[in-house]
């Protein structure tokens, strides 16, 4: 094969690349571009509280579940109800869950046997059948919450009637290297810039794990989370998307302004493998989800684009390393050419946003000199990108095999210091 030829293969396999990458592009800034922030809602009155039944699954967390517990207890609302599901192979956690289970009299406790399907989607449907409540809320075990979360989460389905509330979530840094600023910043920009503006966007509002609430009845019909699925907020997201009520309505799922705070993690390793179950089950779930057949093209479209949304910075990565190649080969792009300028300068785009968040953050603990760090954290935003990379190709790979295995992200407490937990809205 002639030079000339493999440089036509390659022209035209990097304009489609450029056009898949546009796509990703224009998909991921919408929301950014066309809408503004929503406007902190005020807290309203209402006339009576309903029953919150909060599930609370816990593995090996014996370190946190006490405080976290504790905080919950100290929340402002009086018609709550804890549940805490650990597993009989766990005896620290599930001791001191039976121990609080009797220091509180709105606490149960729920101890799970057997191996099969281990994971936080079964301790979810058990709590979920054991719960009284008429909203069903989810919590993670190092969360660090908002005192008026519950009141919050109350006025939201009364006022506006949603199905299910997201709240924001914030990471504090465990350790304060470059890795927890990375993270922290993502978290920041995700939820506080693009989950702000991505329900007016028409676009699936995904859940994170925890401080999401929803009507009782909902997930009943939905029949709760799907066990086995290593991303089951996720699955849940899609679920509520691509089926309707038995009315025929769509779901309808509101984004709450109520922070809880999460630890970072602990080292490199355990941020690969938190990173890595996220991107298998996001894998699994688009895949599943794409082959549902009563799906119009629009909707297929919207799960596609969630899908490779959570891998944005991965292709962002390809499309720089390809580009580079073509210059460098002294390849021509001929009219392709502006649309691949157009995908680079969406690169400097979401490394300011990764940087303005970061300072944001920074900003609120009125740090001295927040423009260095902050500008750190945007210029070195592909090389986190790398290594969302390397997770994602451990998460193909374990996809690949069947390997559908949890693997465990230890906490430690970091969000639930006193200073860290008061209201922060």
């Amino acid at each position: 094969m002639s030079v000339e030829i493999l440089s036509e293969y390659v022209r035209g396999s990097f304009a489609f690349f450029n056009g898949f990458w546009a796509f990703s592009n224009i998909y991921s800034m919408y929301p950014f571009i066309k809408y503004r922030k929503n406007e902190k809602e005020e807290e309203g009155k209402i006339e009576d509280e309903p029953k919150i039944s909060v599930l609370l699954p816990a593995y090996k967390e014996e370190s946190v579940i006490i405080k976290n517990v504790n905080r919950i207890e100290k929340a402002d609302y009086g018609n709550l109800e804890l549940l805490l599901i650990t597993e009989k192979d766990d005896f620290k956690t599930d001791r001191i869950s039976e121990y609080l289970s009797k220091k509180y009299g709105n606490i149960k406790h729920i101890t799970l046997e057997g191996k099969k399907n281990r994971g936080k989607p079964r301790a979810l449907n058990a709590g979920l059948e054991k719960a009284t409540g008429n909203v069903i809320g989810v919590l993670d075990s190092e969360d660090s919450i908002d005192p008026g979360l519950f009141k919050k989460v109350a006025y939201n389905f009364s006022k506006h009637g949603y199905d299910a509330v997201q709240g924001r979530l914030r990471l504090k840094e465990s350790n304060n290297t470059w890795l927890d600023r990375q993270f922290a910043a993502e978290y920041r920009c995700w939820y506080d810039g693009y989950m702000s503006r991505i329900s007016k966007s028409g676009y699936i509002l995904p859940f994170g794990g925890t401080t999401n609430f929803f009507r009782r009845e909902i997930l009943n019909e939905l029949n709760g989370w799907e066990e086995g699925n290593l991303t089951e907020d996720y699955e849940l997201a899609m679920r509520m998307y691509s089926n309707r009520q038995k009315d025929g309505k769509k779901y309808r799922i509101g984004y709450m302004d109520v922070i809880t705070m999460e630890e970072t993690p602990q080292n490199l390793k355990s941020w690969f493998k938190q990173r890595t179950r996220w991107s298998q089950g996001k894998i699994s779930t688009s895949v599943k989800y794409m082959k549902k057949k009563d799906l119009d093209a629009g909707e297929r479209i919207k799960i596609f684009a969630s899908g490779i949304n959570s891998f944005i910075g991965t292709i962002n990565l390809a499309g720089l390393g390809l580009s580079a190649y073509m210059y460098a080969s002294n390849i021509g792009m001929d009219s392709f050419s502006y649309l691949a300028y157009f995908n680079l300068s969406c690169i400097g785009a979401y490394c300011y946003l990764q940087g303005r968040a970061y300072y944001d953050s920074l900003k609120e603990k009125a740090e001295k000199h927040p423009y260095i760090k902050s500008a750190i954290v945007g210029g070195t935003l592909p090389l986190y990108w790398a290594l969302q990379w390397v997770a994602g190709t451990r998460a193909l790979i374990r996809e690949i095999k069947g390997r559908k295995d949890w693997e465990k992200t230890m906490h430690v407490g970091t969000a639930l210091n006193e200073k860290d937990g008061q209201t922060q809205r």
